[in-house]
């Protein structure tokens, strides 16, 4: 499969978008003092086993877009540009957000069951959209180039 170039755009647009949210949500917290301490960063909506068991379901999409620090965030956004940015490119926008926002959900599920928190930030989203790109590398293996066929192997190393 080649994909002419003149039909890929060349922002993925979701995945900034999903960036920008989170670098703004970030700037948010820090300007309000809401990295501060444990119940700080609980106020602010990230995942605690006790508030989800209470009903405050929300926190399972909100820790999606919290993180606990610079580093955290940096590290975050460039995962998720590089593999945000194929996924966007091999399923479309919507599929790709799709994918996020699943895979986002069902990590802080499994965080929520597997510990009792706080717990923020994208891992489970971004390492969804990894698994999501590989199986699309995957899938359509038979129609890349070989230069192509190693940016699916670098993502499964990875």
């Amino acid at each position: 499969m080649t994909i002419p170039l003149e039909n890929v755009p060349s922002l993925p647009l979701v995945t900034v978008a999903l960036i920008v949210a989170n670098v703004v949500i970030f700037f948010v917290t820090v300007s309000r003092g809401l990295l501060q301490s444990e119940s700080a960063i609980l106020s602010a909506g990230a995942l605690s086993r006790e508030l989800v068991l209470q009903g405050e379901i929300w926190r399972l999409v909100s820790a999606m877009f919290l993180h606990g620090g610079v580093e955290h965030l940096f590290s975050n956004a460039v995962g998720l540009f590089i593999v945000g940015m194929a996924a966007e490119h091999a399923y479309g926008k919507l599929e790709m957000l799709g994918v996020y926002f699943i895979s986002g959900l069902a990590g802080s599920v499994f965080s929520t069951l597997t510990n009792p928190g706080p717990a923020v930030g994208a891992s489970g989203a971004i390492f969804g959209l990894l698994g999501a790109t590989i199986v699309f590398f995957y899938k359509y293996r038979d129609f890349f180039h070989v230069r192509d066929k190693r940016v699916g192997n670098v993502l499964l190393l990875w």
